[in-house]
C-alpha cells in the first residue's frame, strides 16, 4: 500500500513576488570519481567528512548523497539503479559556518541544481521487525541504567559494549554495520531511559570478525545476530510490516552540470 504524502520538486520555478529563502553552498565542486567508476576493490570505499565549514564527499554514489542529504536509511530510498553505480567527488562550502541540518538542506539544493534531481516522499509498508522483551525472561536484568556520559558502542575482545543506549537507539543501530539487518527494527520493548549492556559475540577479536563475516555472507551454520540478542538479552524479534517514510527519486541526470 502506498500513500503519497508530499511532492518535492526541488527545481520548481519561483513565481513573481515570491522571495523564498533556500539555503545553498557558496562554493561547490562535483566531479566523477574515476576510481569508483572503473570498479575494483578501491572503488567500494566511500567517505563523507562534515565540518562546520565544509562537506567533503569522496567516491560517493548519488544514492549515498541522497541518503545523507535527507538523513535516511538505505531501505527508505527508492531510486533507479544507476544512482548506486555512478561515483562522484563532491566538495561544498557554505558562506559561513553551518550546522549539519543546514548542510543537509544545502546538499538537497545542490543535488537539485547539479543533477536535476526530483524526488517525492511516500509512506510505504515495508518489512520490519518488532523488537520486544520476552516477558518470561530475566535477561532484562542485563540492561543496567546508564551512568550517563556520551553514547558509545565499542569492541572489547569478542564483545560489543553499549553505553548510554536507549532501546530506540539500539533498534536504529541494528540496521548499520556491523549488524546490517535487512529490515527496519521498531522498538516495542517499553523500556524507557538509557542503558549500559554487553553483547558477547565470540571469544576474541578474530572470532568476532569471522562471525560477522559469516552473517554478512549468510554462510551455512552462521548464527544470526538476532540469536545473540535473544539468547543474551532476552530481546525477541517478530517479522511484520510497518509504515516507513520513504523517498522516491522520480528523475535525475547522471552527468552533473559544470562547476
Amino acid at each position: 500500500m502506498l500513500k503519497s504524502k508530499l511532492l518535492l520538486i526541488l527545481i520548481a520555478p519561483v513565481l513573481p513576488g515570491q522571495a523564498p529563502h533556500v539555503p545553498e553552498f557558496a562554493v561547490s565542486s562535483v566531479r566523477p570519481n574515476q576510481v569508483g567508476n572503473s570498479g575494483g576493490k578501491e572503488g567500494f570505499e566511500e567517505k563523507i567528512t562534515v565540518t562546520p565549514a565544509s562537506v567533503i564527499m569522496y567516491n560517493v554514489t548519488l544514492r549515498s548523497c541522497v541518503r545523507w542529504a535527507y538523513d535516511l536509511r538505505d531501505y527508505q530510498v527508492f531510486a533507479p539503479s544507476w544512482l548506486a553505480s555512478q561515483h562522484y567527488d563532491i566538495t561544498a562550502k557554505p558562506s559561513a559556518e553551518a550546522s549539519v541540518p543546514e548542510m543537509r538542506l544545502m546538499m538537497r539544493r545542490l543535488l537539485a541544481d547539479r543533477f536535476r534531481l526530483i524526488v517525492r516522499q511516500e509512506a510505504k509498508e515495508l518489512p520490519a521487525y518488532a523488537m520486544t522483551v520476552s516477558p518470561s525472561s530475566r535477561k532484562r536484568e542485563r540492561f543496567k541504567s546508564s551512568t550517563g556520559g556520551e553514547q558509545s558502542m565499542k569492541f572489547s575482545g569478542g564483545s560489543i559494549e553499549f553505553h548510554a543506549y536507549s532501546m530506540a537507539d539500539l533498534a536504529e543501530r541494528l540496521g548499520s554495520r556491523p549488524f546490517k539487518l535487512d529490515r527496519l527494527v521498531v522498538d516495542k520493548t517499553g523500556l524507557e531511559g538509557t542503558y549500559d549492556f554487553k553483547l558477547e559475540v565470540a571469544e576474541d577479536v578474530r572470532g568476532m570478525k569471522l562471525a560477522f563475516e559469516g552473517m554478512e555472507q549468510n554462510s551455512p551454520g552462521s548464527p544470526s545476530i538476532l540469536t545473540f540478542l535473544q539468547d543474551q538479552l532476552g530481546l525477541v524479534f517478530k517479522a511484520q510490516k510497518a509504515p516507513v517514510e520513504s523517498l522516491i527519486v522520480v528523475s535525475g541526470e547522471r552527468v552533473p552540470t559544470g562547476n
